[in-house]
């Protein structure tokens, strides 16, 4: 599992983003926090699950791009 915690920077600002694993959509390994696309929003200062592996457990790439300004981004934890 992937988590990150993040926030919104402005009062009221929802940035989007979109998480990518190996390039692709994330599908059934999306996290609670984003749909089978990847797409996502912040809405408040918490940690957000955004990969639930399902497989095995193998290395892969993880990307993340944020769709739109305000995102506040502090710490990744795995497991």
């Amino acid at each position: 599992d992937l988590h990150l915690v993040m926030g919104g920077g402005a009062a009221g600002a929802s940035p989007r983003f979109r998480v990518r694993i190996d390039g692709q959509a994330p599908g059934a390994d999306a996290g609670v926090d984003i749909d089978a696309a990847g797409v996502g929003r912040i809405s408040e200062h918490r940690l957000y699950q955004l990969v639930r592996q399902s497989g095995a457990v193998r290395e892969r790439t993880f990307e993340i791009e944020f769709l739109d300004p305000g995102a506040q981004v502090f710490a990744f934890t795995f497991g």
